[in-house]
């Protein structure tokens, strides 16, 4: 194995260890995912309101842009939406509110550095909140949890008329709808 393959392989490795839970999209931000499971049940005190939904969260850590897209069934006689929200706070706790999305399931909006830091580092911490015209104190709530990153690997085989290789790469991914995949294909010179 030549130097420059090896050299290609650490740094291939390195990006993978350093990268594992982030995507990097075209512009060069690191992008994490989250997704949130909705409930009435979830909201404290509890509301016996029957409503499900949803929410899938992508969070910028270089542009602090948190995007929020959220299905539920609240009826429509319980909308518009009253609020539409992340709060600090771990499951069966009420806290602050800490981004607030406008009333709009399905748009990004730009927080700070201190808060999606804190995301970032325990998701759980966080709830996302959605309330309505009859329940103003919160119709819906779900924990944040990270999506997980995917694992996907490759093979490849060269032959050449001095000695035959092959390889294996392993790589690891956050899924994210602004990510877009970068494949590395190293060359043998030898």
């Amino acid at each position: 194995m030549n130097r420059n393959w090896k050299a290609a392989a650490v740094a291939l490795s390195a990006g993978v260890l350093i990268g594992g839970m982030f995507a990097v999209d075209g512009a060069g931000a690191e992008v994490s995912n989250y997704t949130s499971t909705l409930s009435g049940t979830n909201v404290v005190p509890p509301e016996a309101n029957g409503y499900t939904g949803s929410a899938t969260f992508t969070i910028d850590t270089t542009t602090f842009e948190v995007c929020v897209t959220a299905t539920t069934d609240i009826p429509a006689n319980d909308l518009p939406t009253e609020g539409v929200f992340i709060h600090s706070g771990a499951a069966g706790t009420n806290g602050s509110v800490v981004v607030d999305f406008q009333n709009d399931l399905d748009t990004c909006v730009t927080s700070d550095s201190a808060t999606v830091s804190a995301i970032v580092a325990d998701p759980s911490g966080f709830y996302f909140l959605v309330e309505s015209d009859l329940f103003s104190k919160g119709a819906l709530r779900g924990q944040l949890a990270l999506v997980p990153a995917s694992t996907t690997t490759t093979s490849t085989s060269t032959t050449s008329t001095t000695a035959p290789t092959s390889s294996s790469t392993t790589s690891t991914m956050a899924p994210s709808s602004g990510a877009r995949a970068v494949t590395a294909a190293p060359s043998y010179t030898g």
